[in-house]
């Protein structure tokens, strides 16, 4: 799971999000709003960054139970690899204009992937 993060911070590409902020309150506005109307704020484009999408990482397996790694101690390799395989419907909030291009998207896509390989052959020993 660490190495999700190595390879976000390694893609310095970033995308406009769907929603926009206010640089007063941080309120986050529809992408069509101009002003901030409890602020009387000009609001200004958020940018998916790769400190965005780490940060938005480590949130999601702080929420799947999985972030700090101390969390998962005590679970086998299945459970682990069950929980990991949930990350990516969990990131699903993110709402940024690169879809399946983001970075975030697409290294907890491959996570997924990576857990569900370890399922099957955790499956296939637990059989033999």
């Amino acid at each position: 799971m660490e190495e999700v993060e190595g390879k976000l911070r390694q893609n310095t590409t970033s995308h406009t999000m769907w929603r926009i902020v206010c640089p007063e309150c941080n309120r986050t506005h529809q992408d069509t709003a101009k002003r901030c109307h409890p602020c009387n704020t000009n609001v200004s484009a958020k940018y998916c960054t790769f400190e965005v999408r780490i940060a938005e990482y480590f949130a999601t397996l702080r929420a799947c139970r999985l972030w700090p790694s101390s969390m998962h101690g005590s679970l086998s390799a299945g459970e682990l690899a069950g929980k990991m395989a949930d990350v990516p419907d969990s990131v699903s909030g993110h709402k940024c204009k690169g879809a399946q291009s983001c970075p975030l998207k697409q290294e907890t896509v491959r996570l997924k992937e990576r857990a569900l390989t370890i399922l099957e052959a955790a499956r296939g020993v637990s059989s033999v």
